[in-house]
């Protein structure tokens, strides 16, 4: 076979096979069956009734209904503090504690005055008890009863003013200790441990 027509059955063959490829190309592809999703389980309950809570984002200040600055009403060493900041705390709670000892003694002096006083008062009853029957037979004066009756009257109203001072030192002692006067949330500790307060502010109670 000559060269030549070698050559173009060689050339021939080239565009048939070139032909072939542009044609296999230019075919569009098959698309693929697009994927079955899974079912998705469904579950059976019943209806209930519950509270759904509701949350609020927002830029904003909170300011507390009540605030109370709680100052120490007696001079003493504050012994100490019950309490952390932050903590939420009820009515009545101890918050700190004061030295009482010096209030404790000055309430029962108090006491030891009342019962002094009560005894003497006793001594003058009986005294106007024995110069009154005295009086009528000339054993006893009306200047002796009246003066007696004074004297009672005068006792009676000194343990009136004793029992005004015990409940004063009565008071001046429940000073000593701190207490939160509403359910709230402590702020910031004023006073340490081992400070003598003088009428100073001791805590913060916010609600």
């Amino acid at each position: 076979m000559p060269a030549r027509l070698k050559l173009g059955l060689g050339l021939v063959g080239l565009a048939v096979l070139g032909s072939i490829a542009y044609i296999a190309a230019a075919r569009p592809q098959a698309s693929l069956a697009p994927a079955v999703p899974a079912p998705v389980p469904v579950t059976a309950s019943q209806v209930q009734r519950r509270d759904v809570p509701i949350v609020l984002e927002g830029l904003g200040t909170v300011q507390a209904l009540y605030t109370a600055t709680m100052r120490s009403q007696v001079t003493g060493t504050l012994e100490h503090v019950d309490f952390t900041e932050g903590q939420s705390v009820k009515r009545g709670q101890e918050l700190e504690q004061i030295d009482p000892r010096t209030y404790q003694a000055q309430l029962d002096q108090a006491v030891a005055t009342l019962e002094r006083d009560q005894a003497h008062l006793v001594n003058a009853q009986a005294n106007l008890g024995r110069y009154e029957p005295l009086l009528k037979p000339g054993f006893s004066t009306a200047m002796q009863v009246d003066t007696q009756k004074a004297q009672v009257a005068q006792m009676q109203s000194t343990i009136k003013a004793d029992q005004a001072a015990i409940d004063a030192a009565r008071t001046e002692l429940s000073y000593t200790t701190i207490t939160a006067p509403f359910d709230g949330i402590t702020g910031v500790r004023l006073v340490d441990p081992g400070n003598i307060v003088h009428l100073s502010a001791a805590a913060r109670i916010r609600a």
